[in-house]
């Protein structure tokens, strides 16, 4: 009896231990009371600034840079994301209930507001400069986020480092900007253009590789890192969002767009923590 009750009070011990610790990094993933909001439009969509958004970045950040970042690197696991990932399995709930009632759904015809969303863990990603020169010319291209609605990029790049920016652009020979994940008429007729069948799965994923990847080998020998910093002949770079540590940058996923972070001087990482916003 005396070793059963023993038993249960490590138990009860370690359980409060794991309790302390999910509390203490859930604080360190509250939004500020004063966040500073401006917004950049690509169509109608809005693309949401939201400076000063955690009480305790800098904290926040010295946990993201003690991660190991070597853990995930399964063949494929994240496409061509030219960079490393680390995730802990908590979701920053009070973070992502502010984001949806800070973007500016009313403002915009084609992202439903009325969906509910699947719990996520906490994404942290880094790109090491010294990864910059060995990138595939797939990993400098623009690209959509297939599956979620919106995404939430936090910066946490140390201030003084380079932070990189994101990159938002039009495709120039169709004028797109957005691909919905079910296209109308005007897309669907593009598409069929173009030899894809726009109501077939894997048709339309074609066409969006198609338009990603069909002109890449003109431009992508000229970029020293990710993503396109100015327009070229078949991108027109329409904005371009600098990363600011404490920065959180919102946006449609289907919007196309890339990290820009190229070699330089700087020998620290690109630091951000990724939300996505994923319908259930």
């Amino acid at each position: 009896m005396l070793k059963t009750a023993v038993l249960k009070k490590t138990a009860d011990a370690s359980s409060d231990r794991s309790m302390d610790w999910r509390t203490s990094f859930a604080d360190l993933l509250s939004p500020s009371g004063r966040w500073d909001i401006s917004e950049r439009v690509v169509d109608d969509l809005p693309i949401v600034i939201i400076d000063d958004a955690l009480k305790q970045p800098e904290a926040l950040r010295d946990f993201a840079l003690g991660l190991d970042y070597g853990i995930l690197q399964h063949a494929r696991e994240y496409r061509n994301y030219p960079g490393e990932r680390a995730i802990v399995s908590i979701e920053p709930k009070a973070l992502r209930t502010r984001i949806l009632k800070a973007y500016p759904f009313h403002k915009q015809s084609r992202l439903n507001p009325a969906l509910e969303f699947r719990r996520e863990a906490a994404i942290f990603t880094r790109i090491l400069p010294s990864a910059l020169k060995a990138l595939h010319p797939r990993q400098k291209a623009p690209h959509l986020d297939i599956g979620t609605m919106l995404v939430g990029l936090l910066h946490l790049t140390p201030p003084g480092d380079e932070p990189g920016a994101t990159g938002f652009y039009r495709h120039k020979q169709t004028g797109l900007a957005f691909m919905p994940n079910c296209p109308d008429e005007d897309l669907a007729r593009c598409c069929t253009d173009l030899g894809y069948s726009p109501y077939d799965a894997h048709g339309y994923m074609a066409f969006r590789k198609h338009l990603i990847y069909d002109q890449l080998g003109s431009y992508a020998h000229q970029l020293q890192g990710t993503g396109i910093d100015r327009s070229n002949d078949v991108w027109e770079l329409v904005h371009t969002i600098p990363g600011r540590f404490n920065r959180l940058v919102v946006f449609p996923a289907n919007l196309f767009h890339s990290p820009v972070f190229f070699t330089g001087s700087h020998n620290r990482p690109r630091l951000t923590m990724n939300m996505n916003f994923d319908p259930i």
